[in-house]
């Protein structure tokens, strides 16, 4: 374990790249996200107390098809792959705590792939707004939370017009 400080913009893993590390999230905010005909697409936002990492690349050995990065300055504690690995056959608790990690980041793709399928933009916005500090939403970019929710910008801009205009 190593604990590391990121600035922002800096990234954790590129895709291409294979993730060597797990980096559990002290303070700050990343993103995941990966690239469809040089558009950003964002799958993921990550901060304080939970694991980020492109984990199919970093159990397979398979370059990464995201990149993993930070929108704010962030301080991680790394776990590298060997370390992992050790860790899971000596430590009880670890393996615990890693699949509950497992489990968690599963129950949020199944969560998020349903929404984008049946979900309006509103309801999409109303899901990640209630999931999500408010703090950190503020500091998330607009076509970031857009790309995210799988709408335009634009988009998001009229639901957010429509919910504000009903308060």
């Amino acid at each position: 374990m190593k604990c590391r400080q990121f600035e922002k913009g800096e990234y954790l893993v590129k895709a291409g790249e294979v993730s060597q590390r797990f980096y559990f999230v002290v303070s700050g905010l990343t993103r995941v996200f990966h690239l469809n005909k040089d558009k950003e697409i964002n799958t993921g936002f990550f901060w304080g107390e939970q694991f980020v990492t492109d984990y199919a690349s970093f159990i397979t050995r398979h370059p990464s098809v995201e990149f993993a990065q930070c929108l704010e300055d962030t301080k991680v504690i790394t776990f590298d792959y060997s370390s992992v690995k050790f860790l899971y056959k000596n430590t009880h608790s670890w393996e615990t705590l890693c699949r509950l990690f497992v489990e968690q980041r599963f129950l949020e793709v199944t969560s998020r792939a349903v929404f984008l399928q049946t979900g309006d933009a509103k309801q999409r916005y109303m899901a990640f707004v209630k999931n999500t500090p408010t703090n950190l939403v503020k500091k998330i970019p607009n076509y970031q939370i857009a790309s995210y929710l799988g709408i335009t910008p634009e988009s998001l801009s009229r639901v957010r017009q429509k919910i504000n205009s009903a308060c």
